[in-house]
């Protein structure tokens, strides 16, 4: 019986089994590995694009690729210098010691990239070098900058793939422990105030330049920092000792902002420029702090307590009892009227002390929201004559208090 009684008592228990429920973990988990795979293969494309120059302009410090400056930068971490790209104006930076100006040799619509470089650039440029700091800049087309510096860059393209072995000039702290240049372009450079690097022939193929207390190097082959030409003679040399003569604080400066990448400006920008980025930070944890406490429950929701309030007829009747009592009726009469007139001319929009006659011709003028024009004149009469202190019967007093009281109401 007891075998027949339990499974009476679960005629189901062995065809419709409970259905399982499926686990949200198990759909987050798939979520995120799929998310976690598409990032991590779209960054390494990214990166690989990156690396090879794809869709870069040509000596863009961010390129490995057969114009990039990558390899020059990654020479110089090996040397023990920090690169770091520049995405702003050098003039707008704390930065101080060398900066290396790669120009590209044609326009790159894509990324809004312009060879020239514009009045404004040239002069805080030329003002940053002006406090004591390095420019190198390479490349064979004259700007605004070398017209500043009065000097002049004769480019001759060449002949196919020759290469041109240069010798070092007078400026012996840049050419120190140089014997040869190899360079891609026999252009040549011309300057009154320009102090020979290096010469092809009797001609001066790179130049330095005096500007305030610093200087400016003009190399019209900026192929000489590429990964091919700093493996040609003594090219990577002379990189180490511009490094060496006028890197500060063991970092050198590459100018990306010229090639069009470049950092946005506002708030944030401003706040990192000063160094205070951190503020806003602290003002997030505040407001999370202050989100908090005022979130958390103190405890379990206690519904608001309902308050019994007396109406108006119920507190005028009482004081009016009070007063009547303490013989105190004429006072009582004015404190009542008083009250009135000041509800009435408050709703009215009058001032204070504004007489019955006016009180009146307002109240006629709201005429399509007050009707009872002629009560009004009835209270009006009633109030004057309690406000001058005539005596009123007990059932009188509280009789006008009911009525100013209704007639409030219907305000």
């Amino acid at each position: 019986m007891s075998s027949m009684d339990t499974t009476a008592a679960t005629p189901n228990s062995g065809h419709n089994p409970p259905r399982r429920r499926r686990s949200r973990f198990a759909a987050w988990f798939v979520l995120v590995v799929v998310v976690g795979v598409f990032a991590t293969v779209t960054y390494g494309v990214l990166a690989d694009r990156a690396r090879s120059g794809a869709g870069l302009p040509d000596y863009v410090v961010y390129s490995d690729g057969l114009d990039g400056y990558a390899q020059a930068a990654e020479l110089l971490r090996k040397l023990g210098w920090q690169p770091v790209a520049v995405t702003r104006p050098i003039q707008q930076t704390h930065h101080r010691g060398l900066l290396i100006l790669a120009m590209p040799g044609e326009a790159l619509p894509a990324l809004g990239v312009s060879p020239a470089l514009s009045q404004a650039d040239v002069e805080g440029m030329l003002d940053w070098v002006s406090q004591g700091n390095t420019l190198l800049v390479c490349g064979w087309r004259n700007t605004l900058l070398h017209n500043k510096l009065g000097v002049l860059i004769t480019d001759d393209p060449g002949s196919g793939d020759a290469i041109y072995k240069a010798k070092p000039g007078a400026v012996g702290e840049y050419t120190a422990r140089i014997g040869t240049i190899a360079l891609e372009r026999p252009a040549t450079v011309s300057g009154s105030k320009a102090v020979p690097l290096w010469s092809l022939g009797n001609k001066p193929a790179a130049v330095a330049v005096r500007h305030g207390k610093g200087r400016v190097l003009i190399v019209p082959d900026p192929s000489i920092l590429t990964h091919r030409g700093l493996l040609r003679e003594d090219n990577a040399v002379f990189l180490y000792n511009v490094a060496a003569l006028d890197a500060e604080d063991g970092r050198v400066y590459f100018d990306e902002y010229h090639h069009g990448i470049r950092s946005g400006g506002g708030f944030w920008s401003y706040m990192r420029y000063h160094g205070q980025h951190w503020l806003l930070l602290q003002m997030l944890l505040v407001g999370g702090v202050a989100w908090w406490a005022v979130g958390r429950r103190l405890g379990p929701a206690v519904a608001m307590p309902v308050t019994q309030r007396a109406d108006g007829v119920d507190y005028a009747s009482s004081v009016a009892r009070i007063y009547e009592k303490a013989d105190a009726r004429p006072l009582a009469a004015k404190i009542l009227a008083r009250h009135f007139l000041d509800t009435l001319t408050q709703h009215l929009r009058l001032r204070r002390s504004a007489d019955s006659g006016e009180i009146l011709a307002t109240a006629r003028q709201l005429s399509g929201k007050m009707t009872a024009t002629a009560e009004l004149t009835s209270l009006l009469g009633a109030a004057q004559d309690m406000i001058l202190g005539r005596s009123l019967p007990p059932d009188q007093l509280l009789t006008m208090s009911q009525r100013f009281d209704t007639f409030l109401r219907l305000l």
